[in-house]
């Protein structure tokens, strides 16, 4: 069985609702102190200076910023820009792009608010004026986190958080974790947002700055939301909305409410107390007045009234909303207005379609397809501006939604294949374009065509899942909604494609406990170290089950040579499947009848074709071939006892690796040998790779791990500067040969024996 390395893209959902991190304007430059700080070459008791002398265009600036006037600061500070930048006068210049960037993030109009900023950021830290520079970085952190330039954002906010701890700041150190902490939210790496949150809570104990402990509260809030966990997110929401009332906190109160509008509808689909609470938000949003908030409970509401099936306003309120967000240029929430569309124009088609055919409920289909493209596009640019593979992944994993939407659409529209081709659009695109690059392969769109040619290529039938979640389900960070029907795309080797769907019965069993419990029949363990875990129950009629939801409602499609490959493409949970452990009717299991085969996507396979350099036909030699069992253990955080521990030994796989390395007359790597140092130097030049040790999915959370990392490791025996386990992030910052080689199926054969722990 071949196991090709794969980052699977998290299940999408069907709308988008944003839990608020509470108040986004954290720092906001203080623009009367940077006027004090301008350089004045006259006194009180001398005459009015021309308009245009730079210091009293910007008084002037100053005066109309005042007076919430910020258009009309905007132009008499441009204009004094131009003459200072005429004038070569650079601390002027410097006075002046903070204003324009502070203003601006008024607007907000963050693009301009990076043009002003960025080219501040690499300017020497000055002593005296340290407080107004951290404001300064701040206001360009924010700015990028709101175009996603996450990257970028996290970089600059890191630098904030020195630069206030250097200075025993700590209101300003615990508003510099908040905004980190909402970076690493907005990202998905919750509990890194978390501790984040926490730490600034420990700064605020004195009670001095209700406002921004309304701010921190609302944020914990919203990162539980995130994860699904909406019961500890009303006590924190309801805890920020009461301190926001107490000190008359406007804003606050308007976020708080908001948060809460959430929770009701998402968690209890109390829809009448979601639209009191966003109503009276997005009264508060337009009182402020707050551009943003009121675009964001203007697609809340949207929401709601697509819900009471008032199709009409809930489209109002989201058109609104991506009116709004495309005017402030935030890319993300403009993507989200979109998505929200195209999914009340969905439900709409379905309920003008009724029992059959109608052109009304086809126009609403069509309107919401053209919604999700402009939606893909949007998304796609904030990725192209991502520097980091980790990022991409974790980015592109909060972002999948639209791809599973744009597929319910365009099956609605009995558009069945070209719904294939955004699947595989959707899925595994952060992997894609990682393994194009660092191979220098084209990874253009794939299209149906070119689907159908990977499958004569391969000679094999494709197997390709779309996990479609309840309807009731609403986005919430990178949580997916419980799996209500499957859709599953069979392509046979001569290019034939089948669509079928098959509903999944959530009354009596979840997709998602099916694929826990199925893991656990076959003996795999949740942890590498020393638990006091019960016995697992007789589980093995779940690998039956899934046999009836997965392999039933296309077993007449599959071949009937047993030699002949099916490739199975998974998405979401479906690639925790023990595919060849699934048991038919007749207690016979898929591995009997099939020779199966996974891969993260149809266009991963397609992007290993372009490789020709891997000599498939050259017989294997012990030069070929890595097989790696039962090293050293190294060691690893254990969350029950607060300390680092070392794995347990692995039962079996030093007899393991040794029978496998006899049967090609070669030698096995296996106790001290099989050290990180050694794997990383031999498996670039293998063509077979057989590692018998633990895999650490959990490897990378910092609850579970110990350390902050992207999610999985390797483990492996330690030494020679290397801690022993590979991780995920070392195969995708470091290893390209890895990344070719593990992903060339059926070219190379990948025996991967990691005993996985999720």
């Amino acid at each position: 069985m071949i196991s090709c390395l794969s980052i699977a893209s998290l299940q999408p959902y069907l709308a988008v609702i944003g839990v608020l991190s509470a108040f986004i304007f954290i720092n906001v430059t203080n623009t009367w102190s940077v006027a004090a700080s301008l350089p004045r070459s006259h006194s009180l008791s001398e005459p009015h200076f021309a308009q245009s002398d730079p210091n009293q265009l910007y008084q002037d600036a100053w005066e109309a910023y005042q007076n919430k006037d910020f258009e009309q600061a905007v132009v008499l500070w441009q204009q004094a820009l131009a003459q200072y930048q005429a004038n070569e006068n650079l601390e002027g210049e410097k006075t002046t792009r903070e204003a324009l960037g502070a203003v601006y993030l008024k607007l907000r109009q963050y693009d301009q608010v990076i043009t002003y900023l960025r080219p501040l950021l690499d300017a020497p830290v000055e002593i005296d004026n340290w407080q107004s520079q951290s404001a300064v970085w701040s206001n360009l952190a924010l700015a990028l986190r709101m175009t996603g330039n996450y990257v970028e954002a996290l970089a600059v906010q890191q630098q904030v958080l020195t630069l206030r701890q250097a200075n025993r700041d700590a209101l300003g150190e615990a508003e510099a974790m908040i905004n980190l902490g909402q970076i690493y939210q907005v990202l998905g790496n919750y509990s890194t947002a978390i501790a984040f949150y926490q730490q600034s809570l420990d700064l605020l104990k004195d009670g001095q700055n209700q406002q921004t402990e309304a701010i921190v509260l609302g944020s914990i809030g919203a990162a539980y939301a995130d994860q699904g966990n909406y019961t500890q997110a009303l006590v924190y929401y309801e805890d920020s909305q009461a301190i926001a009332e107490a000190i008359n906190d406007l804003r606050s109160q308007a976020y708080a409410l908001s948060n809460l509008g959430a929770a009701y509808f998402i968690n209890q689909q109390n829809y009448a107390t979601a639209l009191q609470y966003w109503s009276q938000a997005l009264d508060l949003a337009e009182q402020i007045p707050d551009s943003w908030l009121t675009a964001k409970n203007s697609s809340d509401l949207g929401l709601v009234y697509e819900q009471l099936q008032q199709f009409d306003e809930s489209l109002n309120f989201h058109n609104r909303s991506q009116t709004l967000f495309q005017q402030l240029g935030s890319r993300p929430d403009a993507a989200m207005a979109l998505n929200n569309q195209a999914h009340t124009l969905l439900e709409w088609g379905k309920a003008l379609r009724g029992g059959g055919a109608s052109p009304e409920a086809t126009a609403k289909f069509q309107q919401a397809a053209a919604h999700l493209n402009e939606a893909i596009a949007l998304l796609d640019s904030i990725r192209g501006g991502l520097n980091t593979d980790a990022e991409r992944v974790s980015v592109f994993d909060t972002q999948a939604m639209t791809y599973n939407l744009l597929q319910q659409v365009l099956v609605e529209q009995g558009q069945s294949e070209v719904a294939l081709e955004a699947a595989e659009q959707g899925r595994s695109r952060a992997f894609n374009t990682l393994l194009a690059e660092k191979q220098q392969l084209r990874s253009d769109d794939i299209s149906l065509g070119q689907i159908q040619a990977i499958a004569r290529a391969q000679n094999a039938t494709l197997v390709e899942y779309s996990l479609v979640p309840e309807n009731e389900f609403v986005h919430q960070g990178k949580q997916r909604g419980t799996t209500a029907e499957l859709y599953i795309w069979v392509v046979q080797p001569e290019g034939t494609i089948t669509f079928r769907h098959a509903p999944v019965n959530t009354q009596l069993h979840r997709l998602e406990d099916l694929v826990k419990t199925s893991r656990a029949a076959i003996g795999l363990r949740s942890r590498g170290f020393v638990v006091d875990e019960p016995e697992a129950p007789d589980t093995s009629e779940n690998l039956k089950t899934l046999h009836r939801l997965l392999i039933d409602p296309i077993q007449d499609l599959l071949p009937a040579d047993p030699n002949e490959r099916v490739i199975f493409i998974p998405q979401g949970d479906l690639f925790l499947v023990p595919f060849a452990a699934l048991v038919d009717g007749a207690g016979n299991y898929l591995i009997e009848r099939h020779t199966l085969l996974t891969a993260p996507s149809v266009q991963v396979l397609g992007l290993t074709q372009q490789q020709d350099r891997l000599g498939v036909d050259r017989p294997l030699t012990p030069a070929d071939l890595l097989i790696v069992g039962d090293p050293v253990m190294p060691e690893v955080w254990d969350t029950q006892a607060g300390q680092m521990k070392p794995l347990l030994p692995l039962g079996g796989a030093r007899q393991e690796a040794i029978a496998i390395a006899d049967f090609f007359n070669t030698s096995a790597l296996t106790g001290a040998a099989a050290t990180e140092q050694i794997v990383k130097q031999l498996i670039g030049s293998a063509r077979l790779v057989h590692l018998a040790t633990h895999g650490l999915l959990e490897y990378g959370n910092p609850q579970d791990s110990g350390v902050s990392d992207i999610p999985g490791a390797i483990a492996l025996a330690p030494g020679h500067g290397e801690d022993g386990l590979l991780t995920a992030a070392e195969i995708l910052d470091g290893l390209d040969s890895m990344l070719t080689w593990w992903c060339s199926a059926p070219a190379i054969r990948v025996l991967a024996a990691l005993r996985a722990t999720a």
